[in-house]
């Protein structure tokens, strides 16, 4: 009890409100600005401790656990004693005197909201211009691109692999379909020189026998030919 009227005796103390207008001219210093008005409305913290701005060199962590912590702020800041337009006397009767207590806490509860909207806007403002928000939202697009660019290397890669490999393997074929053809041929040629050189050896078989007295044995004669058409064509 003694709490609740302490603190909505200091709330009545004087507390400049204002905030940054979050309009700023370029290379203006962040945390000159803002630093200053967070720390002066962390004296209404109910929750402690209250984590500080920070600076330039602050990690994303911290930097968002901040954020974090006064996108829900709680103020213990009292507006009952301020908003008391409404005197409460003795003499009035029990339902004046519980409209007027109604009143006041309407006007009590306003102020709270106008409080707590106050402070969204000064997090709000202080998001749109902290350089470090964009600095980690740059350095996430950027992890992303290469992400995704190591993604199509390897994709690339592995494209190239199979491309390497089917073109490796069509030569292979290739040579292989080439060596057949080539012995194909050479086969063919070896069979014409055969047909040829037992052609040209039957003609001088017959002319021999034809004159001589003593027929040759055609087909020994031929078998050699044969044979030696086949040992010349190895």
């Amino acid at each position: 009890r003694d709490k609740t009227k302490r603190r909505a005796y200091d709330s009545t103390n004087e507390f400049d409100d204002t905030i940054p207008s979050g309009d700023h001219e370029d290379g203006f210093d962040f945390y000159a600005t803002y630093g200053p008005v967070f720390r002066a409305n962390a004296r209404f913290a109910e929750k402690l401790p209250v984590p500080d701005l920070g600076d330039a060199d602050s990690s994303e962590r911290s930097v968002e656990a901040f954020y974090a912590y006064w996108v829900r702020f709680e103020s213990w800041r009292d507006f009952d004693l301020e908003t008391q337009t409404n005197e409460i006397h003795e003499e009035m009767d029990r339902y004046e005197k519980r409209h007027m207590k109604k009143e006041n806490a309407k006007l009590a509860a306003k102020r709270k909201r106008e409080e707590m909207e106050r402070i969204i806007l000064l997090v709000e403002r202080a998001r749109q211009n902290d350089p470090r928000l964009k600095i980690f939202a740059k350095q996430r697009e950027d992890a992303k691109r290469e992400k995704r660019e190591a993604r199509e290397r390897e994709k690339r890669a592995k494209e190239d692999a199979a491309k390497a490999e089917a073109e490796a393997a069509q030569r292979e074929k290739d040579r292989v379909a080439a060596e057949k053809a080539s012995a194909a041929k050479k086969e063919k040629e070896e069979n014409i020189k055969r047909k040829k050189a037992k052609r040209r050896a039957e003609k001088l078989l017959r002319k021999a026998n034809d004159d001589s007295e003593e027929p040759m044995a055609d087909l020994d004669f031929l078998k050699t030919v044969d044979n030696l058409t086949s040992e010349e064509t190895c």
